[in-house]
């Protein structure tokens, strides 16, 4: 399509406009920019104390109880997902294929540096619908109770997240106001470890599986 742009000064500034606005609307990605289906919005973070889940008719030692010198940390993210419709041209649900996290979690420690993690985590097959998701991270008793402290208050815990499709940030979101960004810090300023679970590592991964998004198989230790 070929436009000349003397056109415009040929016509009322009205007619001008019009015609441009047509002409963006036949160009790929002009119009449809500010229209992307992939759309995210974090709601809220919530974190938690809570001992490993026991089931009933499976402990081979009665000894082996939880206890509370055995928690964990869940650090679960509420998020909705829209495309603007809800629904396909046909009818049914869509979906994002692909909701990519980059999980960024400071623990505070007393008297030493602060321990900072990083885990990115792929979501599969999120629907486009009305209502909430979930997704949820876990720090392990065993690493809390060496490395931090037996009664670490889960709201001592700093969260930065980022929500990405197709490689574009849709949304983020930080946990605390700290106008530094200590996410992007590096040794010696803080400890880098590994220590961030997701639910299908822990004893977790059975408890209410649907209300959770599956993580991509080939991210999970």
């Amino acid at each position: 399509m070929s436009f000349d742009i003397n056109f415009l000064n040929r016509v009322p500034v009205w007619a001008a406009a019009v015609a441009v606005g047509m002409l963006a609307w036949g160009l790929p990605g002009a119009a449809q920019e500010g229209s992307r289906t992939e759309a995210v919005r974090v709601i809220k973070l919530d974190t938690k104390r809570l001992r490993s889940p026991e089931f009933s008719g499976v402990t081979t030692d009665s000894r082996a109880r939880s206890s509370t010198a055995n928690e964990w940390i869940r650090l679960t993210i509420e998020f909705e997902t829209r495309n603007g419709k809800n629904v396909s041209v046909d009818g049914r649900t869509t979906y994002q294929d692909e909701i990519s996290v980059e999980w960024n979690i400071l623990v505070p420690r007393r008297g030493d540096k602060d321990v900072l993690m990083h885990r990115t985590v792929t979501y599969l097959d999120v629907a486009d619908r009305t209502g909430s998701h979930y997704i949820d991270m876990y720090l392990r008793p065993s690493f809390l109770n060496r490395y931090i402290s037996k009664n670490v208050n889960p709201n001592d815990v700093k969260v930065f997240v980022q929500f990405k499709i197709n490689g574009r940030t849709v949304d983020k979101f930080q946990s605390d106001s700290d106008r530094i960004r200590w996410w992007e810090k590096e040794p010696p300023q803080v400890t880098l470890m590994e220590e961030v679970f997701t639910r299908a590592e822990t004893p977790f991964a059975p408890v209410d599986y649907d209300f959770y998004e599956n993580a991509k198989a080939a991210e999970r230790r």
